[in-house]
């Protein structure tokens, strides 16, 4: 599993997401995001896709600093 994951990293040139209306909460140390994100990819070979997902994404605090500890991506059905 983990070589799919970093031979997936290794094939892209570019990836870029947003999520523009993020849901946020926060109680004591832990926060937890979500939301729709918008994700366009470029492959090191040229080749571009974009689409949606639906994003989750957990922080912990740790020593003044927030740091992630999970992120997950689904994708989301064409046309929703």
């Amino acid at each position: 599993m983990r070589k799919n994951y970093q031979d997936f990293w290794n094939t892209l040139a570019e990836l870029t997401v947003s999520m523009p209306q993020p849901e946020i909460f926060v109680k004591g140390s832990v926060a937890w995001v979500y939301g729709i994100e918008n994700a366009s990819r470029r492959t090191k070979n040229g080749q571009s896709s974009s689409g949606s997902n639906f994003g989750t994404s957990i922080f912990v605090k740790e020593d003044g600093r927030w740091l992630l500890i999970f992120h997950e991506a689904a994708l989301l059905p064409e046309g929703k």
